[in-house]
């Protein structure tokens, strides 16, 4: 019985184990079924897409040749026409010379007048081209007219060419004397240089409210040249003056470069400046001029150890000088060297061309004679006396300054004040530490002065100004980080140049002057360039102080200097240690809201500390060291692929039996009228957030390659565990759930794959998806068989090659450089966002070889376009 039960338990289990395997077969059998179904189909399809693409190859060729075919046509039926159209004009210019005007009808009457009017224009062409130079430069005899005389013109004269060349002055420098004769007439009032200067005075001021037109014909009158209006009323008025007062009297006065009379002479130089207050150039030597007299009155001109000015009312030449004696022994001396030619100067070669008695000595500013020469320096800077050999400021290589707008210039027409730049005379700042001190030009030397006898605690006193002996940047960098206090508030020197040209006062509670720590480096390079021979023993130098030469490198002025002693210096450190002196650490990071950037470059300075490195190399790769934000894709590079059907030679149809819109027979829509989209991926611009499933484990990973890729990491490898960057992280997860995930996008993108996804033109947000045949269509009507293109056959680079060759015949070389690294864009074509039916064509130029060569183009588009004018 029990072995009866055995049997049919193991009978039941062999047929359910039977029944399993059969089903399992069946199973089997209707999926390989289905795979071939599948399979079958899928090649039949493909046989199918291969067939039309076929097709459309062909078509495609076709309309191809037609296109080339009618653009030849259309070239040659232009050039008919073109022939034509010349050969009809010359026919009928032919017929309107042989009419008659009699015969000609009256409605033919503007042709005619036309054909005559070319007719004799012609004729006086070629009657000019027989002509020589002389023939056309010969005048007609004058003609009689009744019992009139003939009349007579004054000779032509031709100005003699000066053979002296002072010294390259612009044009509007150059005054022309005016000829004066002289007549005796009445005498003035008032005798002497100071009667002549009130006199000349008197009669300026008169003249001035004239008119241009008045003051020509009184030139004219006066055989005078009138040059400009001031250049008039200054000519008229000397040869009043010089009328006004005989010989006898101007033979009486002091010779040229005498100063015995000061009281008359400090009377009438007042009395000429006032008088040409107008003159511009001279408002900032008369501003400064006038300081000093009302400080010390006409004795003033006495006075030593000052700056004085060499200017004259009739040129902008001007000259600035010192000196620390009288100054009419200083004046009769330049009076002496400018007659002899043993002193050839700027100054002395200009007087012996210009003439020197339009010059008058002005005194501009006082000081002590240590400080003379930096006084006379910091003058010359700011006005630019032209007629100095030294100290001008020397022309800068980088681009002049842009003109002054159109205010700024009516503003200087109209006579307002000049700014600082322009004219306005130079205050220079002068200090003292204590109320019982003279006052110093020379701030820095008060500060050394104080720090030597280990002041640290004072009073800054500066009477204010503007303009700074030695410059404040100097003082700025050798005292800025000292702590001062100024009308109770602490702050640094550095920051209280407004409060010292205001004359406030200055509590310095700490004075602390910067001594730079690379002086003994910089005097080790510099021996090096003197003797470049001892480069070859730089592998025998500390390899600590080559990384400290290296680093002193940047206090050379030039540029070529630094970069060539960093070559050499990374170039020797290289060969001794294998060290790269180009090679730093960069730590890319896929942004995150939750990493923080500042304990990442932690975790990495720690990392640097473990390899081991001396402790200048460790240095300087954490000075080296940058950590940056890597960017996530946006929906725009994950979506749209429109470049991408764009480059493919056809693109058949897919949309068949796709349940989305349609326009005619073609699926065409915007994405956001899709049901189900998402609300962030309407707009293209956003950028999805990327989602990895352990954040920590990413960002050791990024830490990992980024020592990997470096250079100098040598054979260590560097290792991050999760416990390190622990730090780095902020919060526990996702907060909120207001965002766009990277797997939204995806999908998407899986979804309308085998579609056109592109953005709209004026509205790169939006995202158009269309059947790949309609936007082929489109490629073909818009580039292929637009007559406004034309079909080349011929490889890229042979394009290329044509194009270099057609740049240099052209002669464009000069303008912009052809770029043999480039390459032809690929265009491609964009819908309107207002009328989808209509595309945008757009073909790249970024990358093109003659790119430079567009923009010069555009340019000067552009300029010619702005000169139009506007009625």
């Amino acid at each position: 019985m029990e072995n009866r039960k055995k049997e049919d338990k193991e009978r039941r289990k062999r047929e359910k184990i039977e029944s399993a395997r059969r089903e399992e077969a069946e199973r089997a059998t209707k999926e390989e079924l289905r795979l071939a179904k599948e399979g079958r189909a899928a090649k039949k399809q493909k046989k199918m897409k291969k067939q039309e693409e076929e097709k459309l190859k062909l078509k495609k060729a076709m309309r191809l040749h037609l296109v080339v075919c009618m653009g030849g046509l259309r070239e040659e039926i232009k050039e008919e026409m073109r022939r034509n159209m010349e050969m009809f004009q010359t026919i009928v210019k032919g017929k309107q010379r042989a009419a008659s005007p009699t015969q000609s009808p009256s409605g033919s009457q503007g042709s005619h007048t036309s054909g005559c009017a070319a007719g004799g224009i012609e004729e006086i062409s070629q009657r000019a081209k027989n002509l020589s130079i002389n023939e056309k430069r010969k005048r007609s005899p004058d003609r009689p007219i009744a019992n009139s005389p003939p009349m007579e013109q004054p000779p032509k004269r031709t100005p003699r060419k000066s053979t002296t060349k002072p010294v390259k002055l612009a044009s509007k420098l150059q005054a022309t004397t005016a000829k004066i004769t002289t007549r005796k007439k009445k005498q003035g009032a008032k005798t002497g240089s100071a009667g002549k200067a009130k006199f000349m005075v008197e009669n300026m001021r008169q003249l001035a409210d004239f008119h241009a037109d008045d003051l020509k014909r009184l030139c004219r009158r006066e055989e005078l040249e009138y040059g400009n209006k001031m250049q008039a009323v200054i000519n008229v008025a000397e040869k009043r003056a010089e009328e006004a007062y005989d010989e006898e009297i101007a033979e009486s006065t002091p010779p040229a470069g005498s100063r015995d009379d000061t009281a008359d002479s400090a009377e009438s130089t007042i009395g000429l400046l006032g008088a040409t207050g107008r003159i511009r150039w001279l408002k900032k030597y008369i501003a400064a001029w006038v300081k000093l007299y009302n400080k010390y009155g006409p004795e003033f001109m006495d006075k030593h150890r000052g700056v004085y000015t060499l200017c004259s009312p009739r040129c902008r030449a001007s000259y600035i000088g010192q000196t620390s004696r009288d100054v009419n022994v200083r004046w009769k001396e330049h009076i002496v060297a400018s007659v002899r030619d043993k002193r050839n100067t700027h100054l002395y070669r200009w007087w012996r061309t210009f003439g020197a008695e339009s010059y008058v000595m002005l005194p501009v500013d006082e000081e002590a004679t240590h400080n003379l020469i930096d006084l006379e320096q910091l003058y010359i800077k700011k006005w630019s006396s032209v007629l100095n050999v030294s100290g001008v400021s020397k022309k800068s290589r980088r681009k002049k300054k842009q003109r002054k707008g159109k205010n700024e210039r009516q503003r200087a027409r109209s006579g307002e004040p000049l700014s600082k730049h322009e004219g306005s005379a130079v205050e220079v700042i002068q200090f003292r530490t204590s109320e019982e001190n003279e006052w110093h030009a020379d701030a820095l030397k008060v500060l050394d002065e104080a720090e030597q006898r280990k002041m640290r605690t004072l009073h800054l006193y500066s009477t204010g100004g503007n303009s700074w002996i030695k410059g404040w940047k100097r003082m700025r960098k050798t005292y800025g980080a000292t702590t001062v206090e100024v009308e109770g508030q602490a702050k640094k020197l550095a920051k209280c140049r407004v409060d010292i040209e205001h004359g406030r006062t200055i509590l310095i509670k700490h004075l602390r002057k910067w001594r730079p720590k690379s002086g003994p480096d910089k005097e080790a390079l510099t021996r090096l360039l003197r003797n470049p021979s001892r480069i070859q023993d730089l592998g025998a130098v500390n390899t600590n102080v080559m990384f400290r030469w290296y680093k002193a490198a940047k206090d050379f002025q030039q540029k070529s200097t630094r970069s060539y002693l960093r070559r050499m210096l990374s170039r020797a450190i290289k060969e001794k240690t294998g060290w790269c002196m180009g090679a730093d650490l960069i730590v890319k990071i896929r942004y995150k809201d939750r990493v923080k950037l500042a304990e990442v470059r932690k975790v990495v300075n720690d990392k640097i500390e473990a390899l081991g490195l001396l402790e200048c190399m460790a240095k300087r790769t954490r000075s080296k060291v940058r950590t940056v934000w890597e960017r996530n894709q946006s929906v725009v590079e994950i979506l749209h692929n429109q470049r991408a059907y764009a480059r493919a030679a056809v693109s058949t149809c897919t949309c068949a039996g796709l349940p989305y819109p349609r326009v005619g027979e073609h699926v065409r829509f915007r994405l956001h009228e899709v049901p189900g989209i998402h609300p962030l991926l309407s707009n293209a611009n956003n950028v999805p957030r990327a989602q990895h499933p352990s954040r920590r484990r990413m960002l050791c990973k990024e830490i990992e390659d980024a020592f990997g890729q470096w250079k100098n990491r040598g054979d260590v490898d560097v290792r991050v565990t999760e416990q390190e960057v622990e730090i780095c992280m902020t919060g526990n997860g996702e907060s909120g759930g207001d965002f766009l995930d990277i797997e939204v996008v995806k999908a998407a993108k899986k979804r309308f794959e085998g579609l056109v996804l592109t953005p709209l033109d004026r509205n790169p947000g939006e995202t158009y998806i269309m059947c790949p045949y309609i936007y082929y269509e489109a490629m073909m009507e818009n580039f292929v068989t637009n007559p406004g293109y034309e079909i080349v056959k011929a490889e890229e680079e042979e394009i290329k090659q044509a194009v270099q060759g057609a740049f240099k015949e052209e002669g464009l070389a000069k303008f912009a450089r052809y770029d043999r690294q480039g390459t032809f864009g690929a265009a491609y074509l964009q819908p309107k966002h207002k009328d989808v039916e209509r595309y945008r064509p757009i073909c790249l130029s970024y990358s093109d070889p003659a790119t430079r060569m567009g923009k010069c183009v555009a340019k000067a588009l552009n300029h010619l376009l702005f000169q139009l004018p506007t009625t």
